[in-house]
């Protein structure tokens, strides 16, 4: 993450503005809990549910991209997408990065988030504030379950 907001302040250098200006948020999907346990065990169950039916996932990773999912091979390797989308463009390279070896079933399986939060409040709030400032970001998105 770091080095993503590092190359979005270069960026913004090279063209006249100021890298402050420019707002980095990080999606987060935090699982909470009345209990740290609590927290951890309804993680597992939700992993577990969206790698039986990943059709969700699928749907996700489709509508960000521009990439009908539906039309590949589940089990083949990850397609080459890069290049070839008018959708999300850092959305692509991720999933094509995190997609290297994989196939796109193993890929749908993998829980979403640029970092995993799982507990009570205050445990993901601990487990956030430290590396989301020493990251760089200057908010985070979290998306609805």
């Amino acid at each position: 993450m770091k080095e993503y907001r590092d190359d979005i302040s270069e960026r913004a250098l090279s063209f006249g503005r100021k890298p402050s200006d420019i707002k980095v948020l990080f999606l987060i999907n935090p699982v909470f809990g009345d209990t740290d346990r609590d927290a951890k065990d309804r993680h597992e169950r939700m992993l577990a549910a969206r790698k039986a039916d990943i059709s969700e996932a699928l749907s996700g990773m489709s509508y960000g991209s521009g990439f009908d999912f539906a039309r590949y091979d589940l089990d083949g390797p990850y397609p080459d997408l890069m290049g070839k989308s008018n959708g999300h463009q850092s959305m692509v390279a991720n999933m094509t990065k995190m997609g290297e070896g994989q196939s796109l079933r193993e890929l749908a399986a993998k829980p979403r988030g640029s970092m995993e939060l799982v507990g009570t409040p205050h445990t993901v709030a601990r487990g956030w504030v430290r590396p989301w400032r020493k990251r760089g970001a200057t908010g985070s998105c979290c998306p609805c379950p």
